[in-house]
């Protein structure tokens, strides 16, 4: 009997042009999943009628969907941010998301490709004791395939984005005590009914709300300011590319407009304090919420 090792596993997508469907001539990009990293998977959904047949025990069970859903978890290169970042915040004129196919590769076992997949939620996040720039995505989507035809994708072939090469600014100025970041953006998707095929007929893009938090060095009194004045402010975070090049590789995170909801400080009598700044964004006079530019 032989097991799969995790780090043999392979993934690799494109974007859809129909939900649901794969394009005619797919250009599959691959990438590379961060820890236990990729959850989608079937779940199905079964009615047991409550009947009276004499016995305590249930006889009757009717399937009536299947539900694919999971997580993502990916690092950040160059040559894959525009792809990921437009997965969760590329919407059309008429607020709808982009769909993607990936394809999973456990050698040995099987590969299988998940269609129709859109972002719930995405989450941003970095850290100076976890220096990976992070994205986790939460998917839905509808249908899953047994594939045989899987060929093993190519790969980035440098170094991700990491938090010691990002500087931060905190209403428009330069902040150096930022430790920690996390930026959520939920897409708030509606499924529709499952058809006869269990697979669902839609899957539809809601409101889209931009939460977050950063952990600072507590070292002045802004921020509670914010809070007694109600007052609003903008947070960015600048990722340039630790390898450089010509021109220097860049992601720019940017919410124009936020308010903060709450600023509690924290840390012992042997810790340096530390405040957590929790925020949520508005849409401002010009541009979205949460701005992110890829150069």
């Amino acid at each position: 009997m032989a097991g799969v090792l995790g780090a043999m596993q392979k993934l690799r997508f494109v974007e859809e042009e129909t939900w649901g469907s794969l394009p005619g001539s797919p250009s599959y990009i691959g990438l590379p999943i961060s820890e236990d990293g990729y959850t989608l998977g079937l779940r199905g959904g079964y009615h047991f009628p409550a009947v009276k047949i004499g016995s305590y025990q249930r006889k009757y069970s009717a399937a009536v969907g299947r539900n694919l859903e999971g997580s993502l978890l990916v690092g950040v290169w160059p040559e894959l941010a525009q792809y990921l970042f437009d997965f969760a915040l590329g919407r059309d004129e008429n607020g709808e998301l982009p769909s993607y196919a990936f394809e999973f590769s456990s050698p040995g076992v099987e590969a299988k490709r998940h269609l129709g997949c859109k972002v719930d939620t995405l989450t941003i996040s970095s850290a100076a004791a976890s220096p990976g720039l992070q994205l986790a995505f939460d998917l839905i989507g509808k249908a899953e395939e047994e594939i045989t035809d899987f060929s093993a994708p190519s790969i980035p072939a440098g170094v991700p984005f990491v938090f010691q090469h990002a500087t931060f600014e905190i209403d428009g100025e330069g902040s150096e005590g930022v430790e920690a970041f996390s930026i959520e953006v939920a897409n708030n998707l509606t499924r529709g009914p499952h058809g006869s095929d269990l697979s669902i007929a839609y899957l539809l893009a809601g409101l889209e709300v931009v939460t977050g938090t950063a952990t600072v060095l507590y070292d002045r009194s802004t921020y509670n300011e914010h809070i007694r004045q109600a007052s609003q402010g903008s947070f960015k975070a600048i990722f340039t590319h630790p390898a450089g090049g010509s021109p220097v590789p860049q992601i720019v995170i940017y919410l124009p407009q936020i308010v903060l909801t709450s600023t509690p400080e924290a840390g012992g009598p042997g810790d340096i304090i530390r405040q957590t700044l929790n925020f949520e964004a508005e849409l401002p006079p010009a541009g979205d919420q949460i701005q992110v530019t890829i150069t």
